[in-house]
């Protein structure tokens, strides 16, 4: 799956959203699961863009998470936390678990 956010970097809101992105990366990088299931992307929607129907944006910042395999993004619509990304991707990821404290991790 990937996590892919579309931003300008003139935007006040991407701005806003940048540290808690990167915080939602890092922590997805310290995941077990999904370190290995979710790519976390960032792209310049004002230098690039999608050649896809279903890929349009209206605004800055867009996030979407693609399912493996689908090619169809899910446009995030929750709190602008690491706690809402975490649920976003939680809810509608095509693997469960992504997040779930380990007896490890305690």
């Amino acid at each position: 799956d990937v996590l892919l956010e579309v931003y300008a970097p003139w935007c006040g809101h991407c701005k806003k959203l940048e540290p808690v992105y990167e915080a939602f990366a890092r922590e997805a990088a310290k995941s077990p699961s999904a370190s290995k299931h979710l790519v976390v992307a960032k792209m310049d929607g004002t230098q690039n863009t999608i050649d896809h129907p279903e890929f349009k944006y209206r605004g800055f910042p867009t996030i979407w998470l693609v399912k493996k395999g689908t090619g169809v993004p899910i446009e995030f619509s929750g709190s602008r936390t690491v706690e809402g990304l975490q649920k976003f991707v939680s809810d509608y990821a095509s693997v469960s678990g992504l997040f779930d404290v380990t007896r490890d991790e305690l």
